[in-house]
């Protein structure tokens, strides 16, 4: 299908020096490296279908209803400004498909989740299907390789982007507006940079900007997020979160239970949610029941709420995981102590309560030089 596609397309070019009518979204390609692609049915994900390793995808100005699929090593997509990519009529299940957990999974009428661009590998097999969240990956056969998305307006998905069993993807410059189960989501992927993205959503009712539930190599650097329930989730040991903007949560940045040796630096979480909205609770950075994560240099301010909820700014606790209902101990019901973590040099002002870590080895943790 890849060939015969490749070989239309150089026949047109060659004889009229245009695209055929059929493939009249096609611009233009530089010997195999670099397609231009501008509206038409379809348009990017038949220029995707025809490529090869190191194809560079330029997405021209213009609105584009397409869910793209991604499994070709070494493929960039750049979108100029204007570029918009928003939810087909029909979709076509790819890897990514079911994978985010419906807002509602007890309602049949509930569409099946997607992503808006899917980039998966090959061989997944997913861990046990529980109902919340999403699914976690066990084990993949082939991962696809070093894929950029950059320069893309994406809105309006389920997941806006997904990347599932993925080794050093980039994803950098976008504009990702009204993820209504995440904003961008990875999973059991390798090295995945998130960078420079605005992540946005005016619907409380969207849960989490950026999720991170990787193997390993995970960073999140200079991206701007608001209006999630949740900014970032953490769930990579190792993570980076750095020099990020978060405003508009109900929890800034959520490390969850059994994640050890997570970095969160020089972050700025300020202007939370109403409380009303976010069950009464409002939390900067959140440790439930992390180990050895490094929190340095952040400023974390607003987040106060009337009793009986609360507002925190940093958050830590032991996580028992009895009842086991969130993913990670889900996955893991086994305790998970909050041990190791190091929280200095922080500018923590103006929360209800603006450091408080409740450890059941006094000393575990340590809380050193902070404003507050």
């Amino acid at each position: 299908m890849k060939a015969t596609f490749v070989t239309l397309i150089i026949a047109a070019l060659s004889i009229t020096g245009t695209a055929s009518p059929l493939e009249a979204s096609v611009v233009a390609r530089d010997e195999g490296k670099t397609v231009r692609v501008r509206e038409g049915p379809n348009a990017i994900q038949k220029a995707i279908d025809g490529a090869r390793k190191g194809t560079k995808i330029v997405i021209e100005k213009g609105t584009y209803p397409e869910a793209l699929t991604i499994r070709t090593n070494g493929i960039s997509l750049e979108g100029k400004p204007g570029a918009v990519l928003m939810p087909p009529q029909h979709f076509v299940d790819n890897a990514c498909t079911g994978v985010a957990a419906k807002a509602n999974a007890s309602d049949p009428a509930e569409p099946t989740t997607q992503a808006g661009i899917c980039v998966h590998g090959q061989g997944i097999k997913l861990a046990q299907d529980f109902q919340t969240e999403h699914q976690r990956v066990a084990s993949v056969a082939t991962y696809v390789k070093d894929i950029s998305i950059k320069g893309l307006k994406v809105k309006d998905f389920p997941v806006n982007i997904m990347v599932i069993g993925a080794r050093n993807t980039d994803v950098k410059d976008n504009v990702l507006q009204h993820g209504r189960r995440y904003g961008l989501l990875t999973d059991g992927s390798y090295d995945t940079t998130v960078k420079g993205n605005i992540v946005t959503t005016t619907d409380d009712t969207d849960f989490i900007a950026v999720c991170m539930d990787g193997f390993a190599g995970a960073k999140a650097i200079e991206n701007k997020l608001t209006g999630y329930a949740i900014g970032f989730c953490v769930q990579t040991n190792g993570e980076v979160i750095k020099r990020n903007t978060v405003k508009g949560t109900c929890s800034g940045i959520s490390v969850d239970a059994h994640i050890d040796g997570v970095k969160i630096i020089d972050n700025s979480i300020t202007e939370p949610k109403d409380p009303s909205l976010c069950r009464g609770f409002l939390i900067g950075i959140l440790l439930d029941g992390a180990s050895n994560t490094e929190i340095h240099g952040n400023t974390i301010r607003g987040h106060v709420a009337p009793a009986p909820g609360g507002g925190y700014g940093i958050l830590g606790f032991d996580e028992p995981c009895i009842p086991a209902n969130g993913l990670a101990c889900l996955y893991d019901p086994t305790p998970s102590l909050l041990v190791g973590n190091k929280i200095t040099n922080n500018v923590v002002r103006g929360n209800g309560q603006d450091i408080v870590v409740f450890e059941s080895t006094p000393g575990a943790n340590l809380v050193r030089n902070n404003d507050y």
